[in-house]
This record gives C-alpha cells, sequence and structure tokens, in this order.
C-alpha cells in the first residue's frame, strides 16, 4: 500500500487560504485576536469547538534570531515570481534587527549555502550572497524535504539565539513527494530543534496547504503572493514575524470534556497571533486549561478561563474540518490564526 502524500484535499480550500493570507500580509494585526471558545452541536448532540488561544501574560523581550533563508531556484522560480521573491529578500534582510544573523541559501534539487555560514543580514558578506543569488539561473525541481531538513541542520547548536526558517518560493516538491509519515518525521525534527518555518509563497501554482500547515505546525508565519500583497510587502511581513516571540509548547491540561483535539500536538503560541484548536467535546460551559511553554531556554506558565457558549451554526464548518483533521492528527491542518480559520 502507498503511503499517502501531503497533498491539498480539494482547490476551494487552496483559493480560501490563499485569500486568508494574502489579508494576513497586507495588512498584519499588531496585537493577536482574543482567547474565545466557539462552538457548534449537531442534530445529533454531537459537540465541535474552535479555540483561539492568545498568550495571556507579559513575554521576555524578542531574542536575536539565526534565520536560515531558502531562496528557490527550481525552474518555476522564473520572470516576475523571481523578481518578487528577491524583492521579499532584500526587503526582508533591510527589516532584520542588530543581533540577528542569516544564512542564505539557493534550493532546488540540491541545497547551496551562498553565505559563509551566518552573517549580519545587512553586511557586505550577505550582499555578496544575494549578487550570487542573482546570478543563479532557475533550473530543475525543489526537494522540499531534503532543502528543510539541511535547514534545519545548519544551526550552531551552542548558539543562544532563538532559530526561524523563512522559505521564499511556491512551496511545490516537484523533485519529492512527501508522504504523510515524511511530513510527520520532518515536523518532529523542526519542533524537537525549535525552529520555527515562516514562508512567502509566489509563483504561478504555490502549495499553500503545505506552506500553512508547516508555518501552523511550527509557530511560523505565512503571507501568499497575490493582488494585495507584492514581494515589499512580504518581505516586511516576514521581517515582521522574527520580532514575535514562539513559545514552544512541554506540558499541556486541557479539559477532559474536550474529547478529541486537533492538532494533536498542541502547536507553538506566538506573541503575535493566535493559536487554533479544533475538536469534539460538549464545551458550552467555563473550561480551565493550562500550558507550560518554553519561551528563549526559559519556562513559561500560563492558565486561561474561557467561558463556553451556546452552539453556533456559522461554525458548522467544524463537522467536516474536524473530520478531515482526525485523519492525520491535525498534522495538515492550515488554521494560521483566526483568519485562517474565518477562511
Amino acid at each position: 500500500m502507498s503511503k499517502p502524500v501531503v497533498r491539498l484535499p480539494a482547490m476551494g480550500l487552496l483559493l480560501a487560504v490563499a485569500m486568508a493570507y494574502s489579508a494576513v500580509a497586507a495588512t498584519p494585526q499588531s496585537t493577536p485576536a482574543e482567547t474565545r471558545l466557539d462552538t457548534y452541536t449537531t442534530p445529533d448532540g454531537t459537540g465541535y469547538f474552535a479555540l483561539r488561544l492568545v498568550p495571556n501574560e507579559a513575554l521576555p523581550r524578542r531574542a536575536n534570531h539565526d534565520v536560515v533563508s531558502l531562496f528557490d531556484t527550481s525552474a518555476s522560480q522564473t520572470g516576475d515570481a523571481r523578481a518578487r521573491g528577491m524583492t521579499a529578500l532584500t526587503t526582508m534582510l533591510g527589516g532584520m534587527q542588530q543581533g540577528d544573523r542569516a544564512l542564505l541559501a539557493a534550493v532546488d534539487l540540491d541545497v547551496v549555502p551562498l553565505s559563509v555560514g551566518f552573517v549580519g543580514p545587512q553586511s557586505e558578506a550577505m550582499k555578496q550572497a544575494v549578487s550570487k543569488l542573482r546570478g543563479r539561473t532557475p533550473l530543475g525541481a525543489t526537494d522540499m524535504p531534503a532543502a528543510l531538513a539541511a535547514a534545519a541542520a545548519s544551526f550552531d547548536k551552542s548558539a543562544a539565539s532563538a532559530r526561524a526558517i523563512v522559505y521564499i518560493g511556491d512551496g511545490v516538491s516537484s523533485a519529492r513527494f512527501m508522504a504523510l509519515d515524511d511530513y510527520r518525521e520532518l515536523l518532529e525534527t523542526l519542533i524537537t530543534a525549535r525552529t520555527s518555518v515562516s514562508s512567502y509563497g509566489v509563483g504561478v501554482r504555490v502549495d499553500a496547504q503545505f506552506l500553512a500547515s508547516l508555518a501552523n505546525q511550527t509557530g511560523g508565519m505565512l503571507a501568499l503572493d497575490g493582488e494585495k500583497v507584492n514581494g515589499k510587502q512580504a518581505g516586511a511581513f516576514l521581517a515582521s514575524a522574527l520580532d514575535g516571540t514562539v513559545l514552544w509548547p512541554t506540558a499541556v491540561k486541557l479539559p477532559e470534556v474536550m474529547t478529541e483535539v486537533y492538532p494533536a500536538r498542541m502547536p507553538p503560541l506566538r506573541s503575535d497571533r493566535d493559536t487554533i484548536l479544533v475538536g469534539k467535546g460538549n464545551v458550552e460551559q467555563e473550561l480551565t486549561l493550562s500550558v507550560k511553554a518554553n519561551v528563549n531556554g526559559r519556562s513559561h506558565a500560563m492558565s486561561w478561563t474561557v467561558a463556553g457558549g451556546p452552539s453556533n451554526a456559522d461554525y458548522s464548518f467544524l463537522v467536516p474540518l474536524v473530520e478531515a483533521a482526525g485523519t492525520d492528527d491535525g498534522l495538515r491542518l492550515a488554521t494560521i490564526g483566526t483568519p485562517g480559520l474565518r477562511e
């Protein structure tokens, strides 16, 4: 029996995700939505919920970042897509903070480092790396699993900086289709290393669900190219995403009435957007939950008391969403914050 492949289930969802994150990138929120619980109960009495969690305590100051910037140089990244991607890259590098470091690499069939290790994002060494990238001819296909695994392995494990990968390209892994088990293993590598992945999806055909679920599972952000988003806006959005604090859950206590929860492993929380959990359970009463998380190398505890509410027919979409999430423990959920849930 062949392995399931990480694939988008329907074109409608692709368009919805594209609409949602084009809007997010065009108008990034300075503060995330509020913590809230929405519910829907089917005629047979089965309850479904969507929980939006926002950190509710003061967080440590932003940590310096080591950033691996992966720029897709496959044959699909030509013309306007390449120009927009280059603009996004240079804008992001120009917007990074003092103390941050970046490593630039071209990705297609192979991962080709263009900077010699991590350097200042506005340094002469980075300018030379960008110049090498401009001279590289787009060819071949992209091996996304290899690119992300190589990026995760390139960080200095002794460095105290926060780790982030920023990918610019269409996210289409034409060189190697990614089976679900392979995706699960990749996520385990990234999460264990506490490495967030943010992306700018740009190209004729963008694998929006893959990039969205990757950001969702690793505490990253996503901008998708479109009428409302150009390369400069996307680059500024990616730079601002690096300013957000990522909280990596180490212990989670949820009410027993939440009988099914997806993603099964709680995704990282962020200071600049909410984190979405969906599932089954009759949760119309007030609920208490708590999370312990690692923030910049230190343990941080938070708890919430969330008021439930009556069943809302506007959330009937949770039925197919939750049932689909149950097939893979929610690994492919593209619900990056309220905009993703809304779309």
